[in-house]
C-alpha cells in the first residue's frame, strides 16, 4: 500500500516583513556604528532553508505617498504637509548618514511618520539574498500585477512549484475587488506637488539604480 503525503504550503503576506527588525533588534539599537548582525532573513532562513521569498515592490514615490494618505487617519492630510514632512525625513535622513552607514539608517532610523527608508528596497532585498539563493527570491511590481494579473499569477505559480489553476480558476481570483485603497483619501488631498514628487524622485534615483545591478534585471521604476 503506497503511503499518500500531503503537502501543505504555508505562507506569510505581512508586507512589514522585509524591513521590521524592531524587536528582533531592540537590543542593538543602542551600540553606535552598529550594523544589525542579524535580520528576520536569517531568522527565516534558519526556521525553514527552503523558503521562497516574493518581493511585490511599488513604485517608491507612490508607496510613500499612499502609506501618508492610508495611516494616521485623524491626522489632516493635505499636499503642503506632506511636502514638508518629506522634507524633514530627507534632512532626517541625511543628518544620520553623517554618523551611521546606510544599513544601519534603513534599520534603525526608520521614521513612524514618513518611512521614507522603506522604499530603498536594495537594503533589504540584499540581506534576504545574503541567506537566500537568487532563485528562492522573486521580484514583481505591484503595476505589473495590477495589469498583467493572470501572466504574473500563473508565473508565481511556477515558481512556488505549485499546479496551476485552471482559467477558469483564475479568472475568478483575478475578479476580486482591491482591498485597502486610498481612492477617496486621494479625491479628498489630490495628488502630490509636483515639487514633493520631482524632490522624491531625486532622493530615490541612486537607489533604485542600485536595486537594478543587485538584481541584474530591469526593474524600472522610472
Amino acid at each position: 500500500m503506497t503511503e499518500q503525503i500531503n503537502v501543505v504550503l504555508n505562507g506569510s503576506d505581512f508586507s512589514a516583513t522585509y524591513w521590521d527588525n524592531k524587536m528582533l533588534l531592540m537590543n542593538w539599537t543602542g551600540k553606535k556604528g552598529t550594523n544589525p548582525p542579524y535580520t528576520l532573513a536569517d531568522v527565516i532562513y534558519n526556521l525553514n532553508p527552503n523558503t521562497k521569498v516574493i518581493f511585490l515592490l511599488r513604485h517608491p514615490v507612490e508607496r510613500i505617498y499612499s502609506e501618508y494618505l492610508y495611516f494616521r487617519k485623524k491626522e489632516k492630510k493635505s499636499a503642503d504637509d506632506f511636502h514638508a514632512k518629506i522634507k524633514a525625513a530627507i534632512q532626517r535622513h541625511w543628518f544620520c548618514l553623517k554618523k551611521h552607514c546606510l544599513r544601519y539608517c534603513s534599520y534603525f532610523y526608520v521614521n513612524e511618520g514618513i518611512r521614507l527608508e522603506v522604499s530603498i528596497y536594495h537594503v533589504y532585498i540584499e540581506d534576504y539574498l545574503r541567506v537566500f539563493s537568487r532563485s528562492q527570491v522573486k521580484i514583481v511590481k505591484t503595476d505589473n500585477f495590477s495589469t498583467n494579473m493572470k501572466t504574473v499569477l500563473t508565473d508565481v505559480f511556477r515558481f512556488l512549484d505549485i499546479e496551476i489553476p485552471s482559467e477558469e480558476t483564475l479568472t475568478t481570483i483575478c475578479s476580486f475587488g482591491k482591498k485597502n485603497t486610498n481612492i477617496k483619501k486621494y479625491e479628498m488631498t489630490g495628488r502630490m506637488l509636483p515639487a514633493t514628487n520631482l524632490l522624491l524622485s531625486d532622493f530615490y534615483k541612486t537607489h533604485n539604480e542600485k536595486l537594478r545591478l543587485l538584481l541584474r534585471e530591469n526593474i524600472d521604476f522610472d
